[in-house]
């Protein structure tokens, strides 16, 4: 007698615990459309209610909120709620309202508090705490300092070259698109970690890790939605040799690299304390902040001789600096390129007219000759790089700030449905923008899929365009504002000695390739394309 009557009790128990939370989730909602600060902001009502409508979009159709959300704005305006505690803009004037040096600008910490690593700087959802873990590397990645590795980026230049040209003599088909990605992540993990990892010199460019890392998306969305699973801790906490002996060739070679950056840190933190055995891991003092060993000095020194709390110099959270800094610098880097090359080799004029540009500039064949202060000088072919640049910008997902210490205003440039034309933001919640969909709104860019760099060349009353552009918030590749993109000016220089190399050596044919490959059709946090990062190519 006693099973049936602990069974019914079980029973009654799911039951209830079934009401209470359909009595809670119903609660929930009704709050969330009608009670919440966000309640009269347009928008459709699902997403107002639940993440699950944003998680449809984002997880189960591989990245597709980005497009809904400019399909929602044709509908109900330039401002709107996209989740329960998130309001996105459309508006290009908006812009530079947002994304700002001056005052307090947090990150969502629904989008970032789940992430790995979540201690490094670009992860960090605090203005203030973002701003301390930054500042040890802003020096190290300004334009000044990026102009005196040149060498470096020369070396990894040469020797791309004589790769293509091997296959050119061959007369074999091989994947430029591949060897981009390989050639910024040789020149990131040299410039950053000090180390060369050889991708170029692979027969493939290292092809697993490219197609890799082009999927990351799927781990960013899903952490976003399903933050309890930990999917990311769970997958860095499987043994090595499990994941070498079960894994894909692209997740070991993704666990590999990882791997060698952990080895990295740990090795370079035990030579820089080997090196400093009576000073303090927090000192500030100029004199002390030199390289002991002579060798080249990395990301991690400038952690360790900065003035960062002992907490921020633990070997955890270095590396997530160190992983994070160099992936960011990776496929958002070659994605621009690939843009480039298909469409500059694909239309003889405009590969005539930046050839021409060369030439009449001198500009030198020799690759140790190029100098990126001469080739920003050149308008054409800086035009070309923007042109890559606003169809394939450094992420494709918004970017979502919160200013905790004050309301936001944002006014409509035309009345909408409701009649108002001032919305009052509420301070503590997120609002954002997609430079992608800013780079592709027809107002600011007539035919915005269209490869065309002369719309970056000055206008007979001597504009400047880009400069128009960058100075009204219009043109931001790089973001803006206190999260700016640390390594842009790397990416500058080697988009510049990268074009400025091909360019005068070879010419490329692109079997199959079509324009509609190359144009962003997922956010995989980065730009994602039907064609990924292949670009099969024939070199002469």
């Amino acid at each position: 007698t006693m099973e049936p009557l602990a069974d019914l009790l079980s029973w009654r128990n799911a039951a209830l615990a079934a009401a209470l939370y359909s009595v809670y989730f119903a609660s929930l909602v009704f709050y969330r459309l009608f009670l919440h600060p966000l309640a009269s902001f347009p928008g459709p009502k699902r997403a107002a209610a639940t993440y699950l409508y944003e998680g449809y979009h984002d997880v189960i159709r591989n990245g597709q909120y980005t497009f809904r959300i400019a399909e929602l704005h044709r509908k109900y305006g330039p401002i709107i709620r996209i989740n329960p505690n998130e309001l996105h803009v459309i508006d290009p004037s908006f812009y530079k309202v947002i994304y700002r040096h001056d005052g307090i600008w947090n990150k969502d910490p629904w989008a970032y508090s789940a992430q790995p690593p979540r201690a490094a700087a670009i992860m960090t959802v605090d203005h203030h705490q973002h701003k301390a873990r930054r500042s040890p590397f802003n020096g190290y990645f300004s334009k000044a300092k990026i102009s005196t590795r040149q060498d470096m980026l020369h070396r990894h230049l040469g020797t791309l070259c004589d790769r293509i040209e091997q296959f050119a003599d061959s007369s074999t088909t091989f994947d430029l698109g591949h060897s981009a990605s390989a050639f910024t992540r040789d020149v990131g993990d040299e410039y950053i970690l000090g180390l060369n990892f050889h991708n170029l010199e692979q027969h493939d460019f290292n092809r697993d890790l490219t197609n890799m890392l082009q999927s990351v998306g799927y781990i960013w969305r899903t952490n976003k939605q399903m933050p309890f699973i930990y999917l990311s801790t769970i997958m860095m906490s499987i043994p090595q040799a499990l994941v070498m002996l079960f894994a894909d060739a692209g997740t070991r070679s993704l666990f590999g690299y990882l791997n060698s950056t952990r080895e990295i840190t740990e090795r370079t933190m035990k030579e820089w304390s080997q090196e400093r055995p009576s000073t303090s891991s927090s000192t500030t003092d100029p004199e002390s902040k030199k390289q002991g060993s002579g060798s080249q000095r990395t990301i991690i020194h400038e952690v360790l001789d900065s003035n960062l709390p002992p907490s921020d110099k633990q070997c955890d959270r270095i590396w997530d600096e160190t992983t994070t800094i160099t992936g960011a610098g990776f496929e958002t880097t070659a994605n621009i390129a690939r843009t480039i090359y298909f469409h500059l080799w694909s239309n003889p004029a405009m590969l005539r007219r930046a050839r021409q540009e060369l030439a009449y500039h001198h500009i030198p064949y020799e690759i140790a000759e190029l100098d990126v202060k001469a080739l920003e000088k050149l308008p054409y072919l800086t035009a070309i790089i923007c042109e890559g640049m606003r169809l394939s910008p450094g992420i494709s997902t918004r970017m979502g700030r919160v200013a905790p210490d004050r309301d936001i205003i944002y006014v409509d440039r035309q009345v909408n449905s409701t009649g108002k034309r001032e919305w009052v933001i509420p301070k503590g919640y997120t609002v954002g923008m997609t430079t992608l969909l800013m780079h592709l709104d027809e107002e600011l860019y007539p035919d915005p899929k269209q490869f065309r760099p002369e719309r970056w060349i000055d206008g007979p009353d001597g504009v400047n365009a880009r400069k128009v552009a960058e100075g009204n918030g219009t043109f931001a590749p790089f973001s803006r504002g206190t999260r700016i993109c640390l390594g842009m000016y790397l990416a500058w220089a080697e988009l510049y000695l990268l074009l400025a190399a091909l360019i005068q050596r070879f010419d490329f044919e692109f079997a199959g390739a079509k324009a509609e490959d190359l144009l962003c059709t997922s956010d995989q946090f980065v730009i994602g394309t039907d064609g990924g990062s292949e670009l099969k190519s024939k070199a002469t």
